[in-house]
């Protein structure tokens, strides 16, 4: 298994310099994301992988796409591992208008609220539940168990990788984990 974290998006562009959420939901790359994702590119090819999981949050795909888009590796979109719903840019994008942006992938299979759906703070975000977020992991690594492929890459989001490999992510950096039952 290989994790590859998103490269910056605009909404962290913002937060890491201020700290205070900018209310981008669904944040796109941002100048530097992308110049991320091509510094990256080279050594996610060399891994290989049978398929590539992204998370359906903007960052996550155009980051997949950068990296993965024209080698002809099949890419799956799963809303398992979505980063945890803290903040506005953590708040997705309806499946129709992903399909729009993104008509090589296949999104058609998610909910039209595919993200954590519940009570809102003063913002507008609708906060996950420490409970929800870590049950939605087991349910990720569960999935990950079942998958036939030898090679799998997964692009997500820091918090949901800190959680499930106790480590942070910086922007685009890729690392190898074995999972253990």
């Amino acid at each position: 298994m290989h994790f590859i974290r998103h490269g910056q998006s605009e909404f962290n562009r913002v937060w890491d310099t201020t700290g205070v959420d900018p209310r981008i939901r669904d944040a796109p790359l941002s100048p530097l994301g992308h110049a991320q994702v091509d510094v990256a590119r080279e050594a996610a090819l060399e891994l290989r992988p049978d398929v590539v999981i992204t998370s359906p949050l903007t960052r996550a795909v155009q980051t997949t796409l950068g990296l993965y888009g024209a080698s002809g590796v099949p890419i799956e979109v799963s809303a398992l591992h979505t980063e945890r719903v803290t903040n506005t840019d953590d708040i997705g994008s309806w499946p129709t208008q992903l399909a729009e942006w993104f008509p090589a992938l296949d999104f058609a299979h998610l909910p039209t609220v595919w993200w954590h759906d519940g009570p809102v703070d003063d913002l507008g975000v609708p906060l996950e539940p420490g409970k929800v977020f870590r049950a939605r992991v087991a349910a990720f690594v569960e999935s990950l168990y079942l998958r036939p492929e030898e090679r799998v890459v997964v692009v997500g989001h820091s918090t949901f990788f800190r959680e499930l490999l106790g480590v942070w992510l910086a922007n685009c950096e890729i690392t190898h984990y074995p999972l253990e039952p």
